[in-house]
C-alpha cells in the first residue's frame, strides 16, 4: 500500500499516520495476531457486541478507547502501533507496524473499518494494535458465525501462551530477515525491547 492511501484511510478513522515502525523495534505483527487464541488464562480481557446492536459503532469505540486507555496500548501521547499489510496488490501478506497518533476526533469501529484499514466492512473489526513499549496488546475480531464482534486486549504478552508459543516458530520458519530473527531470540531469552517514547 503506497504511503498516500495508508495516511488518506488512518486519517479517516482518525489517526495520524507517523511512519513504518523498524522491524527490530519489538515483536513483529505476526504472532500478535495469535491474540484471537488467548483466553481468560493468558490475562485476556473482553468485550463482545452483536451485530444487531442499535449503538454498536458507538459503545464499540467506547470500549476500544477505555480499554486501549486501560492496559496502555495507548499511551500518554496517545501514539501506539497498529499492524498493516505494505504488500501491493493481491501478494502475500507482508505486515508491519505503523505507528500512529489517535487524534481528537476519531473513529475507530465506523470509519475505519469501512475504510478496510481496520477491518471492514463497516462495523467488522480485523486488526491488531501494540503498545510503544511493547508489552501490551489489544485486537479487534469479527465472528461472523456467532454474529459478534469482539475487542479483546491483553496488558502482559508474555503471560499469553498461543502468542508466546508462536515466537520460536516464527524465528524457525526461515521467512524472516535474520535481524527480525535475533530480536525474536532475545525477546524470547532476555524480554522484550522498549521503545523510547
Amino acid at each position: 500500500m503506497e504511503t498516500e492511501e495508508l495516511s488518506r484511510k488512518l486519517s479517516s478513522a482518525g489517526l495520524e499516520f507517523l511512519g513504518i515502525q523498524a522491524p527490530t523495534m519489538t515483536l513483529p505483527p505476526d504472532p500478535l495476531w495469535m491474540i484471537s487464541a488467548c483466553g481468560e488464562h493468558d490475562g485476556a480481557l473482553d468485550e463482545f457486541f452483536d451485530f444487531g446492536q442499535d449503538d454498536l459503532i458507538d459503545a464499540a469505540n467506547a470500549a476500544w478507547f477505555k480499554m486501549a486507555n486501560g492496559i496502555g496500548v495507548v499511551g500518554s501521547g496517545r501514539e501506539f502501533l497498529l499492524s498493516i499489510n505494505i504488500a501491493s496488490g493481491h501478494e502475500w501478506p507482508v505486515l508491519r507496524w505503523a505507528r500512529v497518533r489517535l487524534g481528537r476526533v476519531w473513529d475507530v469501529m465506523g470509519a475505519g473499518t469501512e475504510s478496510g484499514i481496520l477491518g471492514g466492512p463497516r462495523g467488522r473489526p480485523g486488526f491488531v494494535m501494540l503498545s510503544l513499549r511493547g508489552n501490551s496488546a489489544l485486537a479487534g475480531m469479527t465472528w461472523e458465525e456467532e454474529g459478534q464482534i469482539a475487542i479483546r486486549g491483553i496488558s502482559d504478552l508474555r503471560r499469553a501462551k498461543p502468542i508466546v508459543r508462536s515466537v520460536p516458530r516464527m524465528a524457525e520458519r526461515g521467512t524472516l530477515p535474520p535481524e527480525e530473527v535475533e530480536f525474536l531470540s532475545l525477546w524470547m531469552n532476555a524480554g522484550q525491547a522498549e521503545i523510547p517514547d
